[in-house]
């Protein structure tokens, strides 16, 4: 008797925590291009997370992508088919009357389990990463001026140090993390990294690897972290990691 009591009471405190998890009032998901850097650096494709108190924007996020938004990771953290980089899509949705935009990621990851039937779960791995530092002498960043306009620039674009990390990873052929908890957009001279970018994409393609546990060359992207008055320091570190178990490649109808 008290073991069935037991369990009738897990099942319950189980169907109330899966109850109280938050999720989108509604939610529109249109099929998007892919965001490549070459697309990035153009600005002629919406890409990125606009929240504000009644609605969420995602513009050109893979399903990988959202996975890690929805499951608060990197992106290198999730595990899956490899067309989750290729499956791009915009979405629309309406927040609840009330609730937080620290919620978001709890309603993503209900979207992506009632439309997309997302099943997962969790493991550890160590990964070869580097962490991004300030270095000794201080950061060199350029705050993005009042006005500025990217286009009449010809390499360099404003970015947070989020996004400039993701051409570094691109760049280096291992996960960056953020330790330098810098705050703003600065203005960042690409053309170096985008050359490692290029080098590192056109080997993948002539050699079919994806460049995991590669050694960098270092060369540009190394030269343009310095010049900024940053460092990339390598480790061995142990992070979570979301294995896709099963997931839709379209999403039930809006």
């Amino acid at each position: 008797m008290r073991v069935a009591t037991l369990l009738l009471t897990a099942a319950a405190g189980m169907a109330v925590w899966c109850q109280s998890r938050p999720s989108f009032e509604v939610a529109s998901i249109k099929p998007a291009p892919k965001p490549t850097a070459a697309l990035l650096l153009s600005g002629k494709v919406h890409v990125g997370t606009k929240i504000d108190p009644a609605r969420v924007d995602i513009g050109s996020a893979p399903l990988n992508s959202l996975i890690a938004d929805a499951c608060r990771v990197k992106l290198f953290q999730v595990s899956g088919p490899e067309w989750l980089s290729d499956a791009t899509f915009d979405i629309q949705a309406t927040l609840p009357a009330g609730s937080l935009t620290e919620q978001v990621p709890e309603m993503l990851l209900s979207l992506l389990e009632d439309r997309f039937k997302l099943v997962f779960h969790r493991e550890t791995k160590e990964f070869s990463v580097y962490t991004l530092v300030v270095g000794k002498d201080g950061p060199k960043l350029t705050p993005v001026p009042p006005g500025y306009d990217p286009a009449r620039t010809d390499h360099r674009r404003p970015f947070t140090l989020e996004a400039y990390i993701w051409f570094l990873y691109l760049a280096v052929d291992r996960p960056v993390l953020d330790e330098t908890r810098l705050p703003g957009e600065y203005v960042f001279d690409m053309a170096p990294v985008m050359k490692d970018v290029t080098r590192n994409l056109l080997s993948r393609l002539n050699t079919g690897s994806d460049g995991a546990g590669a050694e960098p060359a270092g060369g540009g992207a190394f030269r343009a972290v310095e010049a900024l008055g940053l460092k990339l320091e390598p480790h061995k570190r142990a992070l979570p990691v979301i294995v896709v178990d099963k997931i839709e490649k379209l999403p039930t109808e809006n």
